[in-house]
């Protein structure tokens, strides 16, 4: 079974700390509702309740969305007006329309245009001059939306980063590096052959809330969350390059280790 967003599951982690907003306050709603001239929706409302805008793990299949924005000054704002700006380029109305994500030529919108208290989730290209519905409802649009999961798999029969470690450096007689990526992850890479893409990594499921800075040697870091909180902290995960993985499962598999899809993982506790 497909992993599905919930409040609070469904922003990322690390979270970027300068796309999230200071908490979300009841008098910020009423205001926000009143400039906006429309009630958001409650659902809506609770993922804001959890963190107040930012980057998200779930996206719908083959869409570019990939963050909510939240309601305050910071940059990105569902308050942020000057959408209103691309209507000269357009020949459809955006009045009625909330931008909650987008990159100035496409939006993730909610519909109020047909005018009911339920808005539509429609796609709007300003630069295209074309629109269309995702969802009839915001609900309906998060249940489109899968886990981001790319070459990411569940390392099993190992007991935390540290015996994973262990483990692999006798296995392959190399030592691991450690590294930090580029949002704010810690991981140990392995680099097993000459090609400059024949390696693989590992990090561990616990990873700061939160961080700040596009610099790695110079990022700072908040808090504690899980990568996958469907998954225990202790939980290994494991990246290869496509052309690589089904040769080092092998590998791991015949030594007694596995790898397994995140899907299964999660369902399986």
């Amino acid at each position: 079974m497909n992993i599905k967003p919930t409040p609070e599951t469904i922003w990322t982690r690390p979270a970027y700390l300068p796309y999230v907003q200071t908490p979300l306050t009841e008098a910020l709603i009423r205001q926000t509702e009143s400039q906006l001239g429309h009630t958001l929706p409650q659902l809506f409302l609770d993922i804001l309740r959890v963190q107040n805008g930012g980057p998200i793990r779930f996206s719908i299949p083959d869409s570019v969305g990939d963050q909510i924005a939240g309601i305050g000054p910071s940059y990105p704002s569902i308050t942020d007006d000057t959408f209103r700006d691309h209507q000269e380029y357009v020949d459809y109305p955006l009045d009625g329309l909330i931008p909650f994500d987008g990159d100035g030529h496409w939006y993730h919108c909610l519909d109020y245009r047909e005018g009911s208290a339920e808005p539509a989730v429609s796609y709007i290209d300003v630069e295209c001059n074309s629109q269309g519905r995702i969802a009839d409802s915001f609900s309906d649009f998060l249940q489109l939306m899968e886990l981001d999961v790319e070459n990411e798999r569940v390392l099993q029969n190992v007991e935390n980063i540290h015996d994973a470690q262990r483990r692999l450096e006798a296995l392959f007689g190399l030592a691991f590096e450690r590294k930090l990526s580029n949002i704010g992850v810690p991981y140990l890479k392995l680099q097993t052959g000459k090609k400059w893409d024949e390696c693989f990594w590992i990090s561990s499921n616990r990873v700061a809330a939160g961080y700040s800075g596009d610099d790695p040697e110079t990022m700072e870091f908040e808090g504690d969350a899980l990568l996958f909180p469907e998954l225990p902290a202790d939980t290994v995960i494991f990246e290869a390059p496509d052309e690589y993985l089904d040769q080092y499962g092998t590998r791991l598999q015949d030594s007694g280790l596995a790898l397994v899809d995140v899907h299964t993982a999660a369902n399986a506790t």
